[in-house]
């Protein structure tokens, strides 16, 4: 498979070898079918990069997928989201915000909305960064102030960092805007009933 070809190039020379062996492949065989040049292959080595450290490579990566696919909504959302985990995994909540931004105005609102950021923020949490979660799920809110889904993604990390009085706010938000979700309406309870911690 042409991910398990790019792969190996990445390991052997970097992410120029791998660029340099995609475009040498596609200039032999695109349209013979040997190999799937669709925005899927070079979408999961990019990811491959990006969960195994190396998101510099991976951004630069699917940024080229983007260019050699530049009508795919599909590439367009994975570049952006790489684009903006690393920038508030990695930097602080206002070069997240301002990637967020940057690849908005690039891509349009299809491709970087709400349900992306919220998954960048459930990702963060997930990497045990809930600082960071925190500051991507507020911006999400801010952006998307009609989303259940991104207040109680918001709730679950307020929760993760030991503020309870936010994190009630925001799941109680979130059941007003989405009053048939028993699994909000159950947290808001149990945060209801739980004492303020003394200190």
């Amino acid at each position: 498979m042409l991910q398990e070809v790019l792969k190996i190039a990445y390991d052997t020379g970097g992410v120029d070898s791998t660029l340099a062996r995609y475009h040498t492949l596609r200039d032999r065989y695109y349209g013979r079918a040997a190999y799937d040049f669709s925005e899927v292959p070079l979408a999961d080595v990019g990811n491959q990069l990006a969960t195994g450290g190396r998101p510099a490579d991976a951004e630069r990566l699917l940024a080229f997928n983007v260019e050699m696919n530049p009508t795919s909504s599909f590439a367009k959302r994975q570049h952006a989201g790489v684009a903006i985990f690393d920038a508030y995994g990695g930097a602080n909540a206002d070069s997240g915000a301002a990637v967020y931004r940057r690849m908005k105005a690039l891509y349009g609102p299809t491709a970087v909305s709400d349900a992306m950021l919220t998954d960048v923020g459930r990702t963060l949490l997930d990497k045990g960064q809930p600082k960071a979660a925190v500051a991507a799920l507020q911006l999400d809110v801010a952006e998307y102030p009609a989303s259940a889904t991104a207040f109680v993604a918001l709730g679950d990390a307020y929760e993760l960092v030991g503020d309870r009085k936010q994190a009630l706010a925001a799941y109680k938000k979130a059941q007003s805007l989405d009053s048939g979700d028993p699994t909000t309406q159950r947290k808001v309870e149990e945060l209801s009933k739980k004492p303020a911690k003394r200190r």
